[in-house]
């Protein structure tokens, strides 16, 4: 059983626990505000070859958080303010480092930072963690907003990552060589899901509609919701200029290209697929294929195989659960994170 009121997607993802599991009551409303919580619950990653089959798992009893992978490395976040470290390939666990203190309402999205070898963790009370590896060691805490809710880079050889505000309703860029605020994006709306969309821009889904921004210059460009409302979902494809995405209850390809007379931009949302459940992430590798997980109810999950090359389904499994994270990593394995009842 849940209790939840809105759409649930990524950016919602520590509120996503059952309360048969965690005994939490949670109030979900356009930001993520916990009314009560105890987050004693087991968690389970499974991981999957690109074809979906599954090749490996691991039994978290520590209420995880997220998950990420660098290379040879996989990196399990808990609730109690710990990094659990796995040697990717073998599941070996390497150790377990403490990075603060037990926060229900932390520890739910980190990122890797490939120039620094780092990464940047939200953790407790809105705090944001500059965590160096593989020591696995908090190098530097700060703050950009009152409840960070997610984190993106703003690609491999980008100075910058973005974090988004859930009270103040803002996109923040941020200085990965001083930790500082470089400007922001003012939305009206609450901001759902955000990923970049190009080298040069990044999209972002507000309950209000969907925009581009551009990454530089900060500008917001036009608004998609003409023909769109915002996404429950959306994924980078990397090296192209187009973004996996769903939108009501289809997976496709969101593209932004100049007319002909390059007099302004013109918007397509193509080879649409219908998927169930309620949509949680999307993640895509370089072989076209992009990966959605979806929660379909009755304490189970499904995961998504779409050839975003041919707008297919290619394939699909159950999982156990309630999801809680989704990562691809350089190898094209899958790695998913639930929650277990």
């Amino acid at each position: 059983m849940l209790i939840f009121s809105g759409i649930l997607s990524r950016p919602l993802r520590f509120c996503l626990l059952p309360v048969a599991v965690a005994g939490i009551i949670l109030s979900v409303s356009g930001c993520k505000e916990i009314t009560e919580a105890d987050t004693l619950y087991i968690g389970q990653v499974t991981i999957f070859n690109s074809e979906l089959e599954e090749i490996g798992s691991i039994l978290i009893d520590e209420s995880p958080g997220c998950l990420m992978t660098f290379p040879g490395h996989l990196i399990i976040t808990t609730k109690e303010g710990s990094l659990l470290l796995y040697d990717s390939e073998s599941l070996e666990m390497l150790g377990e480092y403490k990075v603060g203190p037990a926060a229900p309402e932390g520890y739910s999205e980190m990122i890797y930072n490939p120039s620094r070898n780092s990464a940047y963790l939200i953790g407790a009370y809105g705090n944001i963690l500059d965590i160096d590896l593989p020591e696995c060691t908090v190098e530097n805490m700060f703050s950009v907003c009152q409840l960070p809710l997610d984190l993106i880079f703003g690609g491999d050889d980008s100075p910058y990552f973005y974090a988004t505000g859930g009270i103040d309703n803002k996109l923040y860029r941020v200085n990965t060589s001083t930790n500082n605020t470089a400007g922001f994006v003012q939305f009206d709306e609450g901001i759902r899901t955000v990923t970049i969309h190009a080298p040069d821009s990044i999209l972002v889904s507000s309950r209000g509609g969907t925009y581009i921004v551009f990454s530089e210059s900060l500008e917001l460009m036009i608004s998609i919701r003409v023909f769109m409302a915002d996404a429950k979902s959306l994924g980078t494809i990397w090296n192209r200029d187009y973004t996996a995405a769903v939108f009501g209850g289809n997976l496709g390809i969101v593209s932004c290209h100049l007319n002909e007379d390059s007099t302004h931009y013109v918007w397509t949302f193509d080879e649409q697929v219908e998927v169930e459940g309620n949509p949680f992430d999307i993640c895509c590798n370089e072989i076209f294929s992009a990966y959605l997980l979806s929660y379909t109810w009755n304490e189970t999950s499904a995961l998504y195989r779409y050839d975003y090359s041919t707008g297919n389904i290619m394939g699909q499994v159950e999982i156990q659960g309630y999801p809680l994270d989704l990562k691809v990593t350089d190898s094209n394995n899958v790695f998913v994170l639930t929650a277990l009842d």
